[in-house]
């Protein structure tokens, strides 16, 4: 009552009178006398209730974790049994039969239902739902269904342990799905290593004339087409005050722009070199030097806990560069130019950040002094859109220029030959190719405005290239490992040096 009372008074920072106090303890308490009822939920006598309410709800969460834990035993005594056959899958039927009873309830009368649904009579009179609403639900049903026959019928191949570890990533994937730009960055990173060794398949992957860095490139350029439209259709959609960024602003996102090249054509040479797995373990390293990095240029401290997390990170990268090097020559040499490009890569995460939140940092100091915005700082501040735009306009111009000098004379010998050698098409090199670009372009907007708005920046994004790891190992054990061939224990295919260091 008194926060009330003083947010509610016209003078700011005055303390109310003793008087008015008084008079407003009076008046309360001549309220609460005269309605007793309107205060019975902070009384003592609503203690119980309250106790019970959280009866239930660990009583809730108890059956669900039992429930949920009984469930890949019943169908390990289902495969012993012989009613696993994962064609017909007479088990989903039961699965799902036991929710479906639960519309029971409904052939009760709503007299009857109202009386023991809620003993309190709290709710209001249940009403019939709405056709969408049923018809979300609906399709929220359709996708349980493939995801929940895909896990129970894993669950009779691999047993009820490894199923629960696995199906415990469920956290992991809510957790991003509730954020969806993370989710979107992740999914698009893990496709990256993927698409290069397409391409490196289909021919394509020469690494002096990278002409899919030409095509990685074209994807953030494209943002660039969005300051096309005429700003009076533009304000419709984006921010009212749109300004022009600072010529100190572009040159210095175009400085990242020129770091970056270096450190991607590293990567994804090196790539094409040691497999999407070890490329995927060794990129994780961005975290470390996100981290130091961090550390250096933004002043950004961590935890013990975080250090720690790092140095568990260096270990399996250690691991790693000791398995990749029993691999061969070729493998070790992409395992290098992978970790020299991480390490530079790194940095363009640490400057990107300071190019587009470097304001809000200065804001913080400079309020103290003068409440007056400064309206130069606010061109010096780049958004998630320009910053993706000008790195991406000027790393594709740098390789339009390169594909021009020395590409093009040698287009036939190193592209279309083993293209042809290959069995790759005009149509399916565009696909892979544009395939790549458009990956891009939906890594670099959900990367940009990761370090923009999440908390923690380039160290959060950073972490997520563990989780990209994870994505890519599965993957590209799935898709490119063939048990059949001599690579069944090279870099393709998740053997047991890579899962410890994973």
């Amino acid at each position: 009552l008194g926060m009330q009372h003083r947010s509610s008074s016209p003078t700011k920072g005055k303390r109310p009178s003793r008087n008015t106090t008084t008079t407003d303890n009076e008046s309360d308490h001549s309220q609460r006398t005269s309605k007793p009822s309107s205060k019975l939920p902070m009384s003592s006598s609503s203690s119980p209730s309250s106790s019970q309410n959280l009866t239930r709800v660990f009583a809730a969460a108890a059956l669900y974790v039992l429930s949920g834990s009984t469930q890949p035993l019943l169908m390990t005594l289902v495969k012993q049994s012989g009613l696993g056959d994962p064609t017909c899958q007479i088990y989903m039927l039961f699965y799902y039969l036991g929710p479906a009873l639960v519309s029971l309830s409904f052939c009760i009368p709503s007299s009857v239902r109202c009386s023991t649904d809620d003993s309190n009579n709290s709710r209001p009179a249940s009403r019939r739902p709405s056709r969408n609403a049923l018809i979300k639900s609906a399709g929220i049903a359709s996708i349980d269904i493939v995801a929940q026959a895909m896990n129970y019928t894993g669950s009779t191949f691999c047993g009820p342990t490894i199923f629960a570890i696995i199906y415990s990533s469920v956290t992991i994937w809510t957790a991003l799905f509730s954020r969806m730009i993370l989710a979107e960055h992740v999914l698009s990173g893990s496709t990256q290593p993927l698409l290069m060794t397409l391409v490196k398949q289909s021919g394509l992957g020469d690494p002096t004339c990278q002409l899919y860095m030409l095509f990685y490139y074209l994807g953030p350029a494209l943002v660039s087409i969005r300051f096309c439209i005429p700003s009076s259709f533009r304000r419709t959609t984006d921010e009212p005050t749109t300004k022009r960024p600072s010529r100190n602003a572009v040159l210095r996102s175009a400085s990242i722009a020129s770091i970056d090249i270096v450190a991607q054509a590293m990567n994804y040479t090196g790539s094409t070199f040691c497999g999407p797995t070890i490329f995927a373990i060794i990129y994780s390293s961005v975290t470390i030097w996100t981290a130091l990095f961090s550390r250096m240029i933004l002043a950004r401290t961590l935890n013990r806990i975080q250090w720690m997390g790092v140095c568990v990170v260096f270990a399996g990268l250690s691991i790693t560069a000791w398995g990749s090097a029993a691999l061969g020559p070729q493998v070790w040499k992409g395992a290098v130019l992978v970790f020299m490009g991480s390490t530079v890569h790194a940095m363009t995460y640490v400057l990107s950040e300071a190019i587009m939140t470097k304001r809000a940092n200065d804001e913080s100091t400079s309020d103290d002094n003068d409440n007056e915005p400064d309206s130069s700082a606010d061109n010096e501040q780049l958004s998630v859109i320009e910053n993706c735009a000008v790195q991406g306009i000027v790393a594709c111009s740098v390789y339009l220029i390169w594909q021009c000098a020395y590409t093009l004379p040698r287009f036939q010998e190193r592209i279309v030959q083993p293209a042809q050698q290959s069995g790759t098409s005009l149509t399916q090199a565009l696909l892979i190719l544009g395939g790549i670009g458009g990956s891009n372009l939906v890594h670099a907007l959900s990367f940009f405005y990761t370090l923009k708005c999440f908390p923690g920046g380039a160290t959060s994004a950073g972490v997520m290239k563990g989780l990209q790891a994870v994505l890519v190992f599965v993957f590209a054990s799935v898709v490119y490992c063939d048990k059949s061939s001599s690579d069944s224990m090279g870099e393709m295919c998740f053997t047991n040096i890579k899962f410890i260091s994973l």
